[in-house]
């Protein structure tokens, strides 16, 4: 199979997480073709059929499967079933981000919040109206407008939609999908700046627990799991949920809800009738269980001691590369990875 890293892997190394995220994602979302690609036979030698950029994928196992020492998805493509390279499907995060017409569906939620809002004041001859959230009301809202521009890691702002009181304040909204809604944007850099000691610890007490581990062996990209952080720090979840100027906040409220959500407007307040609409403070208290999960970007990263000029350990990386771990934001650790709590 052309491009196949011809290297034996590890033929327990089964789970799907060291190799994707949002799992569920991969059962539920109609996939397609990231790359043109090969679908191989058992011997994983044979090309049974060639298939192109965009053409739809179906996964036949939530496993990868092990194909002449190639860990392989088990594919069906026009009908015919083989093994392909995980990498060459699009990862359904990037799908449900987009529309038929290549508009995110996040933005289509956005757009759907900033017209019914501003549809509403007019419906209200221009005055201010008032928006029911979960356990509050939002008074004076004169309209709302999209959050433009990048923040300051030149990355999209952490508030999606800006809503402008009549008193002049200006309330940030974070626009989440209600089907798997992220807790808060920036990951590691963002938490980082927002409390750096805190952080140096935390992540060197994880770098430590993993070197007494057995699971993990220094220069070695063997046998390696996740490592997941618990934060059981209510005061610091909502801080970072609250967020920073640099990093496109703050956020005041999260609204969680359908693409197109739906409202009813009577005596002057709005309501979304299948969203929720929670404030930061209420949101990190509903959260039970938050996470930094760290795991490899690629099967050629290693287990290392290493850390930056910041004293934040890289726990995985290539060998005299810089790339660090990647480090996601997640409400749930997987059973067997290795798990800190702060």
């Amino acid at each position: 199979m052309a491009g196949l890293d011809r290297r034996k892997t590890n033929s327990t190394q089964t789970s799907w997480e060291y190799y994707i995220e949002d799992k569920d994602h991969w059962l539920t979302t109609p996939l397609r073709a990231d790359v043109p690609g090969d679908l191989v036979g058992p011997d994983g030698r044979s090309v049974a059929y060639r298939f192109t950029k965009n053409e739809p994928i179906q996964i036949l196992n939530t496993k990868l499967e092990d194909v002449e020492g190639h860990r392989l998805a088990k594919v069906r493509v026009n009908g015919i079933v083989g093994w392909t390279k995980i990498k060459n499907i699009a990862k359904p995060t990037t799908i449900l981000r987009t529309s038929e017409s290549g508009e995110r569906v996040q933005e289509r939620q956005e757009r759907t919040v900033i017209i019914s809002v501003n549809e509403a004041v007019a419906a209200n001859n221009g005055k201010p109206i008032t928006i029911r959230s979960h356990s509050d009301l939002i008074h004076g809202v004169v309209a709302a407008k999209k959050r433009e521009g990048r923040n300051g890691y030149g990355k999209e702002p952490y508030a999606d939609v800006l809503l402008y009181l009549k008193s002049g304040k200006i309330l940030g909204v974070s626009n989440k999908m209600k089907r798997a809604p992220s807790l808060l944007g920036g990951g590691l850099e963002t938490l980082f700046d927002m409390d750096p000691s805190y952080m140096k610890k935390v992540t060197n007490k994880a770098l430590q627990a993993a070197l007494k581990s057995p699971k993990f062996e220094l220069g070695s990209n063997k046998k390696l799991t996740d490592i997941f952080i618990e934060f059981a720090n209510k005061s610091f979840l909502e801080r970072a949920m609250h967020g920073t100027e640099k990093m496109g906040g703050p956020v005041h409220y999260m609204f969680i809800g359908p693409d197109e959500p739906s409202h009813t407007f009577e005596n002057g307040v709005l309501e979304f009738t299948d969203a929720d609409i929670y404030s930061t403070r209420e949101y990190a208290q509903k959260v039970k269980h938050f996470f930094i999960r760290i795991r490899r970007r690629d099967s050629g990263q290693v287990f290392t001691n290493e850390v930056d000029r910041n004293g934040i350990p890289y726990f995985f990386k290539k060998p005299g590369g810089t790339e660090r771990a990647r480090f996601v934001i997640d409400k749930v650790a997987s059973g067997n990875g290795l798990l800190v709590r702060d």
